[in-house]
């Protein structure tokens, strides 16, 4: 059965109502599982490292450009045995008489620490060349700080550290305010520091004839670009970066860890992030050994250590060394590492990890959201214009305020999101678009059948008007009264008032047709035409009783 134009209608509403509802399921189910995805990558540190991989390089070069790197502080000296010392020495490295003689000459300046990115646990040299150096390594006032390292592994005919050191008890960076604390509170305090746990590791070090002389910190570097100012040995026992053992005063304080008083930001694995130092500038300011010992053979004090500077010692940067790390700068020695850490100490310049990634991505993803309500071009240029908005304000934390925004992540989920939404949107106005293409079909053509019915109608209704008699007959005999009224102009009803023409009979025609419209009005005609030719033809007829049987019989024979 045919639907009416209102059914169309109320279907078009239905349909729409039911497109409109599929799209918000859809819509709801995109939204959820960005908010997992963004759960689950504000829960995990390690696909924050693997953004930094990727963008760290160019926000690096970004903050390069606008000049807003790190300034070397000018108590930072570095010293660096490089290849023109190689070729003075004729060796690659210094025996330890060698580096007796040279601390002692950088301890006659009075700097405040004396870093060297170094372990000494292997000393190719007999026990005698040894014992030799041990006093003047003894007579050096200046705290120097040298390498140790952690391992899962135990290394055969290796000592480890001893962890119970005096040097190591974590009672030793407490302010004077938590200097009485209890032990079992100074346990609970580390374990709140959410340090790195290395309790079950191997530490290892100098050998044990220089562990009582110098003071030790781990060089570990922690995947690319972290460092953990503390490693917790267990026993109230830590070991500090070798950048943090130093006399820079750090502390362990109620609210986390303090270099000169100022909070160092961590991230929430406890590590630091690497404010690195552009190498060249590292290199350009850096001095050779060779100056040095062109210095001591001179005599005197060297006017390039002042006193109260903290000097790094860089054996390890020549051509062809293994001391190599990852850094957004490339492959650099890994004294630029204790170089980039010392350096933040003394300025207080740190790069800071944004805090709320897990709300932050919330945010976008709902921005993104956002978008599905708009619709043609503007829907992309916003898209795009959200992407790029994203981007200045990572690079703008980043470079003006050494906050690490994760901007790339952003824009994963905002565009991810509003791509989403887009394309679902695109897809079910497609098939909405498609459904109501069809339906408007329908209507179209529901219309011209009604018009072509209407037109069928008027027909009818001009057709019914000429064949009904204008007027009741007057007839003598006859008082006559016609009512008609039809359930429509163009009904199947006819009547027709005849008299034979000697006046003897009078005849009154009724003809009920089924149907309306042009069928019916066509019927009527030939009734009305049956009996017209009957009048012609065989007037006769009109003289009998009989007239309406052989009226029937002729208009049967000619419907």
């Amino acid at each position: 059965m045919a639907k009416t134009s209102a059914e169309i209608k109320n279907d078009r509403i239905i349909q729409s109502a039911k497109m409109k509802k599929q799209v918000w399921i859809w819509v709801a189910v995109v939204f959820c599982v960005m908010l997992v995805a963004a759960y689950f990558y504000g829960a995990s540190p390690r696909a924050r490292d693997f953004e930094r991989k990727i963008v760290w390089t160019h926000q690096f070069e970004m903050r390069d450009k606008f000049k807003q790197e790190p300034k070397i502080d000018p108590r930072l000296r570095v010293l660096m045995l490089d290849d023109s010392t190689v070729q003075i020495i004729k060796r690659s490295g210094l025996n330890l008489t060698e580096w007796s003689a040279f601390l002692n000459f950088i301890d006659q300046h009075h700097p405040a620490s004396i870093y060297i990115d170094k372990i000494f646990g292997m000393l190719d040299e007999d026990s005698g060349a040894l014992q030799d150096a041990l006093p003047g390594l003894r007579m050096l006032k200046t705290p120097v700080s040298i390498g140790s390292f952690t391992t899962a592994q135990q290394i055969p005919g290796r000592d480890e550290l001893v962890r119970k050191a005096p040097q190591f008890k974590a009672r030793n960076y407490l302010p004077d305010s938590l200097a009485d604390i209890p032990e079992q509170t100074l346990k609970e305090k580390i374990k709140e520091l959410n340090l790195k746990d290395r309790s079950k590791a191997f530490v290892y070090g100098p050998i044990p004839q220089l562990q009582e002389i110098f003071r030790q910190g781990h060089i570990d570097y922690y995947l690319q670009n972290h460092v953990f100012p503390l490693y917790d040995l267990g026993d109230n026992s830590v070991l500090p970066s070798l950048a943090f053992s130093g006399r820079i005063n750090m502390k362990i304080e109620n609210q986390g860890i303090t270099v000169g008083g100022y909070p160092v930001p961590r991230t929430s694995e406890g590590s630091v992030l690497v404010n690195w130092l552009n190498p060249a500038k590292v290199y350009g300011g850096a001095m050779s050994f060779a100056s040095a010992f062109d210095a001591m053979r001179k005599g005197g004090l060297w006017n390039k250590i002042p006193e109260g500077a903290h000097v790094l010692l860089m054996p390890l940067a020549f051509t062809g060394n293994v001391d190599f790390k990852d850094s957004p700068y490339g492959q650099i020695p890994g004294g630029i590492v204790l170089a980039s850490m010392i350096n933040s100490s003394l300025t207080k310049q740190w790069i800071a990890e944004f805090s709320y990634n897990f709300e932050l991505m919330v945010v976008f993803v709902i921005l993104a959201t956002v978008l599905q309500f708009s619709r043609g071009i503007r829907s992309w240029i916003w898209l795009f214009a959200g992407m790029l908005a994203i981007y200045i304000v990572g690079m703008q934390q980043f470079v003006f305020s050494s906050r690490d925004f994760p901007w790339l992540a952003g824009q994963v989920f905002f565009s991810g999101t509003g791509t989403l939404m887009l394309s679902v949107r695109n897809i079910w106005d497609s098939r909405r678009e498609k459904l109501m293409q069809k339906l408007e079909e329908d209507y179209a053509l529901l219309e011209k059948e009604e018009r072509r019915l209407d037109k069928e109608m008027r027909d009818a209704i001009r057709v019914a008007s000429v064949l009904k008699p204008e007027e009741v007959p007057e007839w003598q005999e006859l008082d006559i009264t016609a009512f008609h009224k039809s359930m429509s102009e163009a009904s199947g009803d006819w009547y027709f008032f005849e008299r034979s023409i000697s006046g003897r009979f009078a005849h009154f025609i009724m003809c009920d047709i089924s149907g309306h419209g042009v069928q019916a009005a066509l019927v009527v005609s030939g009734c009305k035409t049956v009996l017209s030719m009957m009048r012609l033809t065989r007037d006769s007829l009109f003289e009998s009783a009989d007239f309406l049987i052989g009226y029937a019989e002729r208009l049967n024979r000619v419907l």
